[in-house]
């Protein structure tokens, strides 16, 4: 039965294609809404989480491409630790304590070792994972152990032999606690 009221349906009993009708009902101009620059980059874009351990001067070296990143000295000591000297604690860093001036102090800093979470697009991790100087751990929900050299150099925190990232992430965020492992 035929409804007079729907233009469609008339349209499409005497023959007439869906594909005629495309525009027919559109009484929004859609293409004010539409971007204008196709090119344009989301203002949103895809990133992922990832530890590493690196050197400070290999994390500024990459720092540019890292939507965010946190990182903590390794040479540092628990925060409830009597054993750590004062020249032995270095303070947790964020992603804007790189050395600005040159000499014999700057050197001394790009080589001190750091665990670092990175958050980054998938070309930034790509460019990591192809970099030496950037030891990735497992992902913090695999239950595969961090290697041993990572392990070593987290023991100060607390972190056990055989302990996964995310007990490792666990660990360190009693000095640093935005390494803590977070999914959103």
């Amino acid at each position: 039965m035929l409804r007079p009221y729907k233009k469609w349906s008339v349209l499409l009993w005497r023959g007439a294609s869906a594909e005629h009708l495309s525009g027919s009902f559109d009484f929004v101009n859609r293409s004010k809404h539409r971007r204008q620059d196709a090119g344009a980059t989301y203002a949103h874009p895809m990133t992922g989480k990832r530890y590493y351990l690196t050197t400070i001067g290999a994390w500024h070296r990459h720092a540019g491409r890292f939507a965010n990143s946190h990182w903590l000295a390794l040479g540092t000591a628990s925060p409830g630790s009597d054993s750590a000297s004062a020249q032995d604690i270095t303070p947790a860093g964020t992603a804007c304590c790189a050395p600005t001036e040159p000499g014999v102090a700057a050197s001394e800093a790009d080589s001190t070792r750091i665990l670092v979470l990175i958050e980054g697009d998938e070309g930034a991790h790509l460019a990591l994972e192809d970099d030496a100087a950037f030891e990735a751990l497992p992902h913090p929900l695999a239950q595969k152990p961090i290697s041993e050299a990572a392990q070593a150099a987290l023991a100060v925190f607390g972190v056990a032999p055989g302990a996964t990232t995310f007990d490792a992430a666990e660990a360190v965020a009693t000095a640093h606690p935005l390494l803590r492992h977070r999914v959103f």
